[in-house]
């Protein structure tokens, strides 16, 4: 192995190490690091789309803290170039497309362009419909395509697109494993849009539902867990208006 190409193995895998690390903690001095390592140490060959694919994901994540639009820019930038990498049949493609997806979500919350959102939620699409039944990545797809469909639902009105975003909700939770670290994330998009469908039609056995799914989702989150307190914020919520109800006599 040629000097430089060692150089950006030893940096890629810090890279992963250090992400490991920010995963937990959510600290962001960490995720600049990881981002210049992935920065230098991009790679030629089968490599280069999974490792593109991650500077996207660390890029967005950057976006997501500090609220720094050209970071979120670079990462739909990173996540392109990873799905034009990753062609037909590579093993990282589904994953590649599912991270493109979820980087142009962001960025059209914070532009409102339609056909950034459009674009999203094909990525999304795509990501699941190219991935087995058995695939471990699938729920995780689900999860991030529901994410979508939400959105979709509030840009356009329709809340068919709120109904179709439950159900792929329920399908992902349905597969990911008790076990599974991803769990209490995906319990806590499905019990949010569990939530948005008692506000928007009425639905009270949807918000029974919301505080079943998101008692769960904190459960599932250990102390201390960066999503941990959102988790438990979604729930007081829903059981404050699920009391608010009782009171009534609903």
């Amino acid at each position: 192995m040629a000097r430089g190409d060692a150089k950006r193995r030893r940096d890629a895998d810090k890279a992963f190490e250090l992400l490991a690390i920010y995963n937990r903690t959510g600290q962001v001095p960490i995720l600049r690091n990881v981002i210049e390592l992935l920065r230098n140490s991009i790679p030629t060959g089968v490599d280069r789309a999974g490792h593109l694919s991650n500077l996207c994901v660390a890029l967005r994540e950057s976006y997501e803290q500090t609220g720094a639009l050209a970071d979120l820019r670079e990462a739909v930038d990173m996540g392109n170039a990873a799905v034009s990498a990753a062609s037909a049949g590579h093993p990282y493609r589904s994953a590649c497309l599912d991270n493109l997806g979820t980087a142009l979500h962001e960025l059209y919350k914070n532009t409102g362009d339609k056909a950034t959102l459009h674009d999203a939620i094909r990525a999304h699409h795509t990501a699941v419909a190219a991935t087995a039944t058995d695939d471990p990545n699938r729920p995780g797809f689900l999860n991030n395509l529901a994410i979508s469909l939400r959105l979709l639902s509030r840009d356009s009105g329709d809340i068919g697109y709120l109904a179709e975003a439950i159900r792929v909700g329920w399908e992902s939770v349905s597969m990911t494993p008790v076990d599974n670290p991803d769990r209490g994330g995906h319990l806590g998009s499905l019990g949010s849009a569990l939530y948005e469908l008692y506000q928007r039609a009425g639905d009270i056995s949807a918000l029974r539902d919301a505080v079943k799914i998101d008692r769960e989702a904190v459960a599932t989150t250990p102390q201390g867990h960066r999503f941990r307190a959102p988790l438990e914020k979604n729930l007081n919520h829903a059981l404050q208006e699920l009391q608010r109800l009782t009171d009534q006599g609903l």
